[in-house]
């Protein structure tokens, strides 16, 4: 009941009156934004985790030495 779904969206359950809801599956517009930010910045994330075990294992070779 005035709820709004995003087209493409997919539903596979009854959603509380008065929401928005976007996405596949479909969630509340707010936090499928934010999923949708962080997964745009997946690669980034990708890079910064790359760099940091190879700081560790740098760290860990000078603590064996």
């Amino acid at each position: 009941k005035n709820s709004i779904v995003a087209a493409k969206s997919g539903v596979p359950s009854s959603i509380p009156a008065d929401s928005v809801y976007w996405g596949f599956p479909a969630k509340p517009i707010a936090q499928a934004k934010r999923i949708n930010a962080m997964v745009q910045r997946l690669p980034h994330y990708v890079e910064i985790i790359l760099d940091l075990k190879k700081r560790i294992a740098q760290l860990e070779e000078k603590v064996k030495q």
